[in-house]
């Protein structure tokens, strides 16, 4: 995982909410991505099988050039998480997994 070298650097922030039971698609970050549980458990799963699991008050390096997916544990309260992403302006932060760019996860 490596800063951007070339191109505008650009960090950003958002609030990622994922509802209870909800399973995320699998998606892979390019870059630098950590996050900070605000609320709620989840359960983070690559695509080879290996997952981890993290709770509230929890701050998450998040897993760069790697498919991955977030489940929320709780059948009853949403999940908050806090993500920073330290990328490049003119790169999508997050790329959703298809056949199509299943090669598409690094820069």
């Amino acid at each position: 995982m490596l800063y951007p070298r070339k191109g505008r650097k650009e960090t950003s922030s958002i609030f990622v909410f994922i509802a209870p039971g909800q399973i995320l698609p699998f998606h892979c970050h390019p870059f630098p991505t950590f996050a900070y549980m605000k609320s709620g458990s989840i359960e983070v799963e690559k695509m080879d099988g290996s997952k981890k699991k993290f709770i509230k008050g929890d701050i998450i390096s998040e897993v760069a050039n790697s498919w991955h997916r977030g489940k929320n544990l709780s059948s009853l309260k949403k999940v908050e998480i806090i993500v920073f992403y330290i990328g490049q302006k003119s790169i999508q932060n997050t790329i959703i997994h298809s056949k199509e760019n299943h090669n598409k996860c690094r820069i």
